[in-house]
């Protein structure tokens, strides 16, 4: 799929990787894009609270390498709304499906990383981008009866709030179940990846769960 940024992607599938090197992967490469394009890299997070900017070592409280965005400048969360910047390099950590999202806005015409959280997989995002590991310094490659399926999936709708629409989509998805590529956060995050909105990635969401349902 083409898309209008350019991507990369630290895997959460290494038990042993610690965060803040997983961060500083990210951070490096951001922060390269965004001299490379003349702008400046910026922080997407699901709160301005938590474990982020901090973390223990040792009985002590240190600085995560994320401590260099500053809140409201280069650090945002999916609430920042009309206050982010647009058009920069973005660095997402550990994001939920919204932020994810609202991150993807942001990055249109320059880059994204995404540190990956085993909680909320974003592969198919991944894959769909061709976003770079930056563990193994390798493009994700996409499966192309995958894409097929999403292609056809995406062009069924944005909200899918329809009875014709989503009759459209549980045929597509019955054909993705049929070849055993039907894997929900795979799906939904592909669609994230072609803008989907939120409400038309929830909708499939839940076609998605009645089926597993059904084969209970």
């Amino acid at each position: 799929m083409l898309t209008s940024y350019s991507a990369a992607w630290v895997p959460d599938d290494d038990a042993q990787c610690d965060w803040n090197v997983a961060a500083s992967l990210a951070i490096d490469w951001i922060e390269a894009e965004a001299v490379k394009q003349g702008t400046y890299a910026v922080l997407v997070t699901n709160t301005f609270d938590g474990p982020v900017l901090t973390y223990a070592f040792s009985g002590r409280i240190l600085h995560s390498p994320l401590s260099r965005y500053t809140r409201g400048r280069t650090h945002f969360t999916s609430r920042s709304g009309r206050h982010a910047a647009r058009g920069v390099a973005v660095l997402s950590f550990l994001p939920t499906r919204r932020a994810l999202d609202f991150a993807i806005g942001l990055a249109q015409g320059s880059s994204l990383c995404v540190v990956e959280s085993s909680a909320e997989p974003v592969a198919g995002w991944a894959a769909d981008v061709g976003a770079i590991n930056l563990v193994t310094d390798v493009a994700t490659q996409d499966l192309p009866t995958f894409i097929e399926h999403v292609d056809r999936l995406a062009s069924g709708g944005n909200n899918f709030g329809d009875t014709f629409s989503r009759q459209t989509a549980q045929h597509t998805l019955d054909d993705l179940q049929r070849d055993g590529l039907l894997q929900r956060n795979n799906v939904v995050r592909a669609l994230a990846a072609r803008n989907i909105s939120p409400r038309g990635q929830r909708q499939i969401e839940k076609l998605i769960d009645r089926m597993i349902d059904q084969r209970r």
